[in-house]
Order: C-alpha cells, then sequence, then structure tokens
C-alpha cells in the first residue's frame, strides 16, 4: 500500500469512534452486568429528566443534586477503575494533563461565581444557583471525556429523535386544545403562568406552547439546540431515515412557530445562514449537494407553515396571517420593559461591579437596594421584579465584571473551536456532528442576546453540553491535523 492510500486509511479509522469493551461485574466465574451498558442507560436517563423541569426563580425547586447524574459519575469510576481514575488526577494536580483553554475560562467563572455567592444579597439562595452552575460543569467534563467512547453518535441521535419527537407532539396538542396539557411542570413543579403566555388578537386569545415545560421560550431554545442536528443530516445527504427525519424537522418547525417566539425565528434563520456560509465553498461537488438540501430544506419548511396556517384557521376561520402578522407588527413589544431591565442591569454593575449581586440574586438585589436603584415607572406597578432578557449583562449584573468577561469569552472561543471543528476530509457521520455543534452553540450565543434562560436547569445542562461535545471534537480535530502533518513529514 502506498503513502497515500496508507494515509487516506489512517485518516479515516482516526476519526471513527473507539470502541469500549464491555467490563462485566462478576461473582466467581459469572457475568451479572455490563457497566458499560449500565452507563449508557443511565446517561439517556440523565438527558431524559431534562424534560421535567422546576420553576426555579419563584421557588426552591432546583435541581442542585441529581441522583442520576451522581450514578452516572459513580458507574463511570467504577468502568475506569478508581487506581487509574486516581492517576489520572495525580496528572492532573502534577500539570501533566491536556487541559484547553475552555476548560481554563469555565473553571475560572466556576470559581469567580463562588466567590460572587460569598458577597450576595442572599447567600443562602444563591448557592443553590451555584450548584445547578457546578453540576452543569461536571456534565460537561464527563461529556468533554468520554465522547466517541461511551458516549458515540447514534446515542446523540436517538437521544435527540425521542427528545424533539415528545416535545413536538406534546405542543402541537397544546396548541389545539388551547391549554397546557403535557406540560411535566405543572405536575411536578409549581404551576406558574407567565404574563405573555397567551396573546390576544381580534380573533381571540392564541396560546403560546410551552411543551413539557413552564415558558415557551424553553421550548424554543429547546428547539433551536436540538433540530439542527436534523437538518445537518439532511443538508450533508447523510441521513439514513430521511423521511422519518422530514417528518420530525416539519413538526419541530411547526411547534417553533407555535411558540411565537419572535427571537427564536430570527436565530433560525441567523443558524442556517451560518451553516451555509460555513459549508457552501468547501468544494463545487459539496456546493452542488448543499444548494440541493437547501432547496429540498426549504420546500419542507414552506410545506410546514402551509399546514400550521390551515390549521390556525381550522379553529380560526380567516385568522392564520392575521395571527402572525399582529404578533410580528408588535416586534417591538416589551421593548419598554426589556430596555427597562437592561438599566437596571447597568445599575447594578455600577453598584457591584466586582463581585455582584450573587449568581441567580438579579432580582433580590433590586429589592434589596430599592433606595439605591433608579425603577422606570414601565416597572413602578411590578408585584415582583423578573431578570433582564440578556444573559451576558445578566453574568456582568450577577457576577460583576471579571465574570462577565470570562462569560463573554467563554462563547467566543467555544464558538471559534466550533467553527474550525468542521474539516470538508473528516468522514460523514463527524461532518454531521460538527455542523450540529456549530449551529446549536450559534442559537445559543445569538438567542443569549434577547433570553436569559441560562439557569433553567432543562437549557442550563444543555448548554453544559453542547460545550463539552465542542471541546471533545476540537481536539480529536487537532490530534488529526497533528497526526497528518506527522505523515507529510515522513
Amino acid at each position: 500500500m502506498n503513502t497515500l492510500s496508507t494515509l487516506r486509511a489512517d485518516k479515516a479509522s482516526c476519526f471513527e469512534p473507539l470502541s469500549v469493551a464491555p467490563r462485566y461485574i462478576t461473582i466467581g466465574h459469572r457475568r451479572l452486568f455490563d457497566v458499560v451498558t449500565i452507563e449508557r442507560g443511565l446517561l439517556y436517563c440523565v438527558f431524559f429528566m431534562l424534560m421535567v423541569p422546576l420553576v426555579q426563580r419563584s421557588t426552591i425547586y432546583i435541581y442542585t443534586f441529581d441522583p442520576l447524574l451522581l450514578l452516572l459519575g459513580l458507574v463511570a469510576t467504577i468502568r475506569i477503575g478508581l487506581p487509574r481514575l486516581i492517576q489520572k488526577w495525580k496528572k492532573i494536580c502534577l500539570g501533566k494533563f491536556q487541559i484547553s483553554v475552555v476548560d481554563v475560562l469555565l473553571l475560572s467563572l466556576l470559581g469567580w461565581s463562588l466567590v460572587s455567592v460569598l458577597f450576595s444579597v442572599n447567600p443562602s439562595e444563591s448557592i443553590n444557583f451555584w450548584l445547578l452552575f457546578f453540576r452543569g460543569v461536571v456534565f460537561y467534563l464527563y461529556l468533554r471525556a468520554n465522547f466517541g467512547t461511551i458516549v458515540r453518535y447514534q446515542d446523540i441521535r436517538h437521544i435527540i429523535i425521542f427528545l424533539l419527537f415528545v416535545e413536538s407532539i406534546i405542543a402541537l396538542i397544546q396548541f389545539v386544545t388551547g391549554s397546557r396539557l403535557g406540560s411535566l411542570n405543572d405536575l411536578f413543579g409549581a404551576r406558574e403562568i407567565y404574563a405573555n403566555a397567551y396573546f390576544y388578537t381580534p380573533f381571540g386569545r392564541v396560546i403560546r406552547v410551552v411543551g413539557t415545560f413552564h415558558n415557551p421560550n424553553l421550548l424554543a431554545n429547546w428547539i433551536l439546540a436540538l433540530s439542527s442536528f436534523l437538518w445537518s443530516e439532511i443538508y450533508l445527504g447523510v441521513s439514513p431515515f430521511k423521511k422519518m427525519y422530514v417528518f420530525l424537522l416539519g413538526l419541530s418547525t411547526m411547534s417553533l412557530l407555535f411558540t411565537f417566539s419572535r427571537s427564536a425565528w430570527a436565530t433560525l434563520l441567523f443558524m442556517m445562514a451560518i451553516i451555509v456560509f460555513r459549508t457552501i465553498f468547501l468544494s463545487r461537488r459539496q456546493t452542488m449537494k448543499s444548494l440541493r438540501a437547501l432547496v429540498a430544506y426549504g420546500v419542507v419548511l414552506i410545506g410546514t407553515l402551509v399546514v400550521a396556517f390551515l390549521l390556525i384557521n381550522q379553529f380560526w376561520s380567516d385568522a392564520g396571517f392575521s395571527i402572525i402578522q399582529s404578533r410580528l407588527a408588535n416586534i417591538g413589544g416589551g421593548e419598554e420593559w426589556r430596555a427597562a431591565y437592561i438599566d437596571l442591569a447597568f445599575q447594578l454593575v455600577r453598584h457591584f461591579p466586582l463581585t455582584g449581586v450573587g449568581i441567580g440574586g438579579f432580582a433580590e438585589a433590586i429589592n434589596a437596594s430599592i433606595r439605591q436603584i433608579e425603577i422606570s415607572s414601565v416597572l413602578a406597578d411590578a408585584e415582583r421584579f423578573s431578570m433582564v432578557h440578556n444573559v451576558y449583562l445578566l453574568f456582568f449584573a450577577e457576577t460583576g465584571i471579571p465574570g462577565g468577561i470570562l462569560w463573554l469569552s467563554l462563547t467566543l472561543i467555544v464558538w471559534v473551536c466550533a467553527w474550525f471543528s468542521f474539516e470538508k476530509r473528516m468522514p460523514a457521520r463527524l461532518q454531521v456532528i460538527s455542523l450540529w455543534l456549530l449551529a446549536a452553540w450559534t442559537g445559543i450565543a445569538f438567542n443569549g442576546n434577547f433570553e436569559a434562560v441560562f439557569l433553567h436547569q432543562s437549557i442550563h445542562m444543555l448548554i453544559f453540553a453542547v460545550m463539552g461535545l465542542i471541546v471533545a471534537q476540537a481536539k480529536a480535530i487537532t490530534a488529526y491535523k497533528s497526526y497528518v502533518r506527522a505523515i507529510y513529514r515522513i
């Protein structure tokens, strides 16, 4: 075999997932169970439990302690072996373990957030949100270390398909019935209906679907992050279940429409533009293939919207376009309200520039500092305060200027990692993963300008999951490029 063919064979094998041999717990010569299978099952359960959200800012029901995540860690420890795990920690302590810039920024932000808790307005409450943050970092580290071995491509595909299917079906049922039927938050958490859970048109009240959550914005962010995996597979033409994917993509797009989240609609278009720009100039063949896939997706999207309008008209005669128009006509709806909270965020940064008011303490800090804070007339009659709808300003207000800079830097560097993780010579499956992760993080970063859902555990854990997979993928790409350079030197 010549050098070029050897390179091609090794290049493909370099990116194939590493097989993990079964690790059986035995008694004598009898096998009881496979630790690897149990670990993967627990990983599925951790993701599925994210569909059972709990309202956090108005109650004490915060998943600061996740028994499934703890079990996942224990089973992973058994699989690795305690002596081997101790050796890994020794390497970390001695500085012999490869650590990325993202790791440094994330751990620095976690540490600084703990400092902000100590100086927060209400430390006993803020520590709960810090523990939620800590839980997300643990999940990030697990996925970063195990992607490609325990966490396989098919596992990601199965999890995403299941989560999207359940949420989309529940959302469509809610729209048809005009109720919150299927909201697991209402069953297991504190039932909370926001003021904007419905909006009113000349044709009557229209519900904004929430899925299993309590807020339509949570469902919108969930669909944006997950559905991009489906259209990445369709876009690159590697989907093995094309008809099922098109059907599920139609359901999820319709559900996104029925959240009536204007920022989510804009984010979807921005994500698609980024993906097209990233892939369209790879090669002439890939360009034509991508354009055909884009046209096909456009047909599916238009067909979905037509069905959605017909579904609306089924219940409100001739209302389909009018309802969407009434939502878009008020594109600046809430502008004064949002501007008032932005002003409050800047005031908190001015009064607490170093440590902030403590993670999760935005609303309570306003109440506690009411004499120092100038409240806009728009919020003068508010029964309780919410938070600024911008995750970047939220970090500046709650963790101070150092924390805000750390989160901004982290967001940018993770996006750069995702951008350069896409290689045209990669196997198709890993191209899909890279493209999906780039789209998902683009949506998270862009929509963060209009929403602040970071401390809602369902979205919070999803953010850290995407981040962990991006860093793992970037590490694999770096190793691959080094390997290719070494081959060519030879």
